[in-house]
């Protein structure tokens, strides 16, 4: 029999895995120097070779030594799990592949300075592909498609489908600059939808909240439609999705970076922060850090309007348990 075709039995961890001989001599690896012959390798009494690392990973890593090369997870945490196995094994073309895959998502997330990038998309096929490939990024959709003028609009129409893509251009340039690429921004033509005027946001998962900004007014003469500006909700839902910002969508694990040090961000899922908008400083802010980057340590107490989770034109404060020299509005 040839001894490259000779099958080998290994216990990584508690997960077994079968290859052969061949497959963990092909690379200068910690395994040639395991199976090469020159040194007696122990066996349990199932005859497998006992691993002490985790196998987790360990199928791609074969995988790679079988073909030459390996599809990555779209996830950083596991990536950086990969590679910290393929050093322990000496496995240096993974550990190749793996930083230039590093190397590659940092250029996918660089833009031009000062540049803001807002994709245009027809359909909400287009803006769920987009989602699922935006590295963890919330994604905010606006759908605007005038084209679905069944019935006249009514007075205020006009006025509100203005102001919804004003606040949309508005929440663009604070959270998708050059400095603060927190969210994805996307504007959908809506064509085949029979939506008029609608928000959607994705966070990370499957979180998903849509707000229609479009209803049918029945009045003596015909029907009209009424387009409304729910801009309280839609600031709510902008929070809620800033708040999934730095998770990963494949493992649902939050960046390890972000967990190293207590955050503002993970006070306020907890509760203990204080989420608060200033539009006469423009200024978004939870607890005492501002999501524009520049901290500001003021305490406001009823000087501002700010955000509710109420679906209402009236902005209302939402307090948390964490700062006591805040005042809760009423």
């Amino acid at each position: 029999m040839d001894t490259a075709n000779q099958y080998v039995k290994l216990n990584v961890g508690g997960a077994l895995f079968h290859t052969t001989l061949g497959t963990l001599l092909k690379y200068d690896s910690m395994f040639k120097a395991m199976f090469s012959g020159r040194n007696e390798v122990f066996r349990d009494s199932d005859g497998y070779v006992p691993i002490d690392r985790c196998g987790k990973h360990f199928g791609l890593i074969l995988n790679f030594m079988r073909d030459g090369t390996v599809p990555l997870p779209d996830c950083r945490t596991e990536v950086q799990e990969i590679i910290i196995e393929a050093k322990f094994y000496l496995i240096q073309e993974l550990v190749s592949l793996c930083e230039s895959w590093f190397i590659n998502m940092e250029k996918a997330q660089v833009e031009p300075i000062g540049v803001c990038q807002v994709p245009v998309v027809m359909s909400k096929k287009q803006v769920e592909r987009i989602w699922q490939s935006s590295t963890g990024r919330p994604v905010i959709e606006l759908l605007l498609n005038r084209n679905n003028n069944k019935y006249s609009y009514n007075t205020s129409s006009d006025e509100n489908f203005l102001r919804n893509q004003e606040l949309f251009d508005k929440l663009l340039l604070r959270f998708n600059s050059s400095k603060n690429n927190n969210v994805l921004f996307i504007k959908n033509l809506g064509i085949g939808s029979p939506e008029i005027c609608q928000w959607t946001f994705y966070g990370n998962a499957s979180r998903k909240v849509e707000i229609s900004c479009t209803s049918i007014v029945y009045t003596p003469e015909k029907k009209q439609t009424k387009v409304e500006f729910p801009e309280a909700r839609i600031y709510e839902e902008t929070l809620n999705a800033l708040l999934t910002f730095g998770g990963c969508t494949h493992c649902k694990n939050d960046d390890p970076s972000i967990q190293q040090k207590p955050s503002s961000t993970e006070s306020a899922r907890r509760g203990l922060g204080q989420i608060v908008l200033l539009p006469a400083k423009n200024t978004w802010r939870i607890g005492g850090r501002n999501l524009s980057g520049v901290d500001d340590n003021t305490n406001d107490q009823g000087g501002g309007p700010s955000v509710s989770g109420h679906n209402s034109h009236n902005n209302q404060q939402i307090c948390g348990k964490g700062n006591n020299n805040d005042e809760e509005s009423g």
